[in-house]
């Protein structure tokens, strides 16, 4: 197995979403890391001016510059980071791993390929800023939202610690090239119960931007929270076909 993963948590939530996947992975040794990005959980950026790039600075400071590549593992919005990241520096990742992330093509954003995904919750339970540099998610729906096959402890953690995401990422379309971002492998991970980032949408973005393989899990949008077991068991393997591809 690859031992470098960075797990990189998506809107509204914190690096703290992966405690449970965390102890797991590294009971089997891998090195983790799950940041909190710029204006999430305890960082302390002013929201209003978090953008893109910050994220992807954040992420690549935990990229050694020597040793093997690392996987990188986004959760929703962080497909946007990850995709980034692999084309700014794709001789230091050697996989990405989308989970029920946003997948998206050259100069794509989330605020243009959300919308497609009618059935989804997010949009109707959101209150933006009156200036709209930041946005929120109704505290009585986030359950509904992101976690609903989730025990209670793991809701109310979401409830308690969810903050404003700053718009400017959302609407940040994403840039990259065959010859970078290209020859970076990459897998899907599927959540078939998902109310945010909608099955629906998830195979729209697939049929515009293939992986392969595809795995799926019959989760929430958060399977981190309801099934980290299976979640471990589908990163380690991805993760082990690769270092193998690497000769690791």
């Amino acid at each position: 197995m690859n031992n470098n993963i960075v797990l990189i948590h998506g809107a509204w939530l914190g690096g703290w979403c992966w405690d449970k996947v965390i102890t797991l992975l590294q009971k089997s040794g891998a090195n983790v890391s799950a940041p909190d990005l710029p204006g999430h959980a305890k960082d302390k950026t002013i929201v209003s001016k978090v953008t893109l790039d910050s994220y992807v600075e954040r992420i690549a400071e935990l990229i050694p510059r020597q040793g093997p590549p690392v996987v990188l593992v986004g959760h929703s919005m962080a497909g946007l980071v990850i995709s980034t990241v692999a084309e700014k520096m794709p001789d230091r990742v050697a996989l990405l791993i989308y989970l029920a992330a946003y997948i998206l093509t050259n100069g794509d954003s989330i605020a243009q390929v959300s919308p497609s995904a009618g059935d989804s919750l997010v949009a109707p339970n959101m209150e933006f800023a009156p200036d709209y540099t930041t946005v929120g998610i109704k505290k009585a729906a986030l359950k509904d939202v992101f976690c609903a096959d989730a025990e209670d402890s793991d809701a109310s953690r979401v409830q308690e610690l969810s903050r404003l995401e700053p718009l400017g990422p959302f609407n940040s379309k994403l840039s990259i090239s065959h010859a970078n971002y290209g020859r970076v492998p990459r897998f899907y991970i599927r959540t078939s119960q998902d109310r945010a980032v909608t099955p629906s949408l998830q195979e729209q973005m697939l049929q515009a931007l293939p992986c392969s393989p595809v795995r799926a899990r019959h989760t929430s949008h958060t399977p981190f929270f309801s099934a980290p077991q299976e979640l471990l068991k589908h990163i380690i393997e991805l993760s082990r076909a690769t270092a193998n591809a690497y000769g690791q």
